[in-house]
C-alpha cells in the first residue's frame, strides 16, 4: 500500500495547481509589462497618487455626489480648487494646465495673429467694407 493518504495527495495536488497558477500569472504580468504597451497610460498610472484605478474610480464617485448639480457652483468650487497654490502646482507639473506664464504668452500669441490677419486685408474704401472689416 502507499505511505501518503487520499487527503495528503489531494493537498498536495491543490499546492501544486496554486503554485502553476501563480506561476501563469506571473509570467503573463511580466509579457504585458515588458510588451512596448502605451508609454502614457503607464506614465500616467506611475503618476497617479491611487493605487488602483477602481481606488480613483471611488473617490470620483464621493466627490460627484458631494458637489453642487449645477454647472455654475460645480465651475466655481472646482475653479477654486484648481487656484490653490499647491494644487496648480501639482496640475501644472502634470502637464494638465498651463503656468501662468505659458497663458500669458498664448494670449499674447493670439492676439498677435489676429493683428496680422487684420493688417494683411486691405483697407476698406466705403461703409459696407468698413462693417465687414470689423467683424475680424
Amino acid at each position: 500500500m502507499s505511505s501518503t493518504s487520499g487527503a495528503e495527495r489531494l493537498k498536495k495536488s491543490k499546492e501544486k495547481k496554486k503554485e502553476v497558477s501563480r506561476e501563469m500569472s506571473r509570467r503573463h504580468r511580466l509579457r504585458r509589462s515588458s510588451s512596448t504597451g502605451n508609454a502614457e497610460s503607464k506614465e500616467s498610472l506611475q503618476l497617479s497618487p491611487f493605487p488602483s484605478r477602481i481606488a480613483k474610480k471611488r473617490t470620483m464617485d464621493a466627490v460627484s455626489d458631494v458637489l453642487p448639480n449645477t454647472p455654475e457652483k460645480k465651475a466655481s468650487i472646482v475653479t477654486s480648487l484648481i487656484n490653490s497654490p499647491r494644487t496648480r502646482k501639482i496640475l501644472e507639473d502634470t502637464g494638465v494646465i498651463l503656468p501662468e506664464e505659458d497663458q500669458k504668452n498664448k494670449f499674447w500669441r493670439k492676439r498677435r495673429a489676429r493683428f496680422f490677419k487684420i493688417s494683411k486685408k486691405k483697407i476698406p474704401t466705403n461703409w459696407h467694407e468698413a462693417k465687414s472689416f470689423r467683424k475680424l
